[in-house]
């Protein structure tokens, strides 16, 4: 093993009758364990040969069922694919594991989500494949939380309202939820700060919010409603929704919004825009349309004296004759931005 002295980063993967992990080095700072269908326990005893270890991966490992880890871990973690893996003596509060763990990705596990209440330090995690219906609140708990992805529960049906909102009140910065189809609206977000509760700050900590393919997503009026802060906003294949003028100018709030600088919206089959929409997205810069085949005029952006570039991808044919190049009656609303995208199809693209 002393040729692998120097080695950083290490995949073992496909070892089908491995039972034990070997010592490959005590230079190694990342690790992936995919595919050992053998291992039913992992201990810390088999992971101090990787003195240096940064990061660890345990995925697709259908026979682990027991895992023991040091209460002072704080690297990175990801749980994937271990169906079996019920213990949960290393999450109590009673152990003191994960206390410093500021990393985590987890996905189909057999545990319930309950344990995240004790991981205070995490500040990006990311759930995948989970069998829950309901995420619990006591993520409110991870007050130091910057990143949250929610990726593929298909059957969750609603996101935690008051630890969303508790969370976009003090720290978390980027949300992003994909592929969860039974999801129908999201929760209202930052609204502890516009009501007074939270004193930290003055506005919604999120600055950047993605929903992708949530085919039942309807709304998004309420999530939205409080987002001062936000600067980047996408939306795609959600088939369902429909998008109000209140979702982006809530007339309850003015400032709604006003610090939106990306706005990405693809493939939302029933979206049509009314001229007025945008009057109030004053700081948009980037403009993003695609694949939208009700919108047959975009909002009036004249106004919008910050937006450098437009991009509008196959949507109604009668909107790209509307921006066509000098001719079109919606030219002169978008001839100002300094970059312009227009194509009518999936083969061909006009750059201005």
């Amino acid at each position: 093993m002393s040729l692998l002295r120097n080695v950083k980063k290490i995949h073992l993967r496909y070892c089908s009758n491995c039972e034990t992990l070997p010592s490959l080095g005590p230079s190694v700072t990342s690790e992936l364990i995919d595919n050992w269908n053998e291992i039913f326990e992992i201990y810390w005893r088999h992971l101090k040969g990787f003195p240096s270890l940064q990061v660890l991966r345990l995925e697709r490992m259908p026979s682990l069922e027991k895992w023991e880890f040091p209460s002072d871990a704080s690297f990175p973690l990801c749980l994937n694919g271990c169906p079996k893996l019920e213990t949960l003596s290393i999450f109590m509060p009673t152990s003191c594991c994960f206390r410093k763990l500021n990393s985590l990705q987890i996905g189909d596990v057999s545990f319930p989500m309950q344990f995240l209440r004790n991981l205070t330090a995490l500040q990006t995690l990311g759930i995948h494949n989970n069998k829950e219906s309901i995420l619990s609140d006591e993520i409110e708990n991870l007050t130091v939380l910057k990143s949250l992805k929610i990726i593929e529960c298909e059957k969750l049906i609603s996101l935690p309202e008051e630890g969303l909102q508790k969370l976009t009140s003090l720290n978390l910065n980027s949300f992003r939820i994909f592929r969860c189809n039974s999801i129908k609206s999201l929760p209202a977000m930052g609204k502890m700060i516009q009501q007074g509760m939270m004193m930290k700050s003055s506005c919604c900590s999120l600055v950047s919010l993605e929903i992708d393919y949530c085919s039942s997503l309807t709304s998004v009026s309420e999530g939205l409603e409080y987002l001062t802060s936000l600067e980047q906003l996408e939306i795609r294949y959600c088939d369902e929704l429909q998008l109000k003028r209140e979702d982006f100018q809530h007339l309850n709030y003015v400032r709604n919004l006003t610090e939106l600088q990306s706005l990405r919206i693809q493939q939302c089959d029933e979206l049509e825009l009314k001229k007025e929409d945008f009057h109030h997205l004053t700081s948009l810069r980037h403009l993003n349309l695609s694949y939208l085949p009700k919108l047959t005029s975009i909002p009036d952006v004249q106004n919008l004296t910050s937006i450098q570039s437009l991009s509008v991808t196959a949507c109604h044919r009668d909107l790209h004759k509307r921006l066509k190049r000098d001719k079109g009656v919606d030219w002169p609303n978008i001839s100002h931005i300094p970059e312009i995208k227009i194509n009518d199809s999936e083969e061909t693209m006009f750059d201005w």
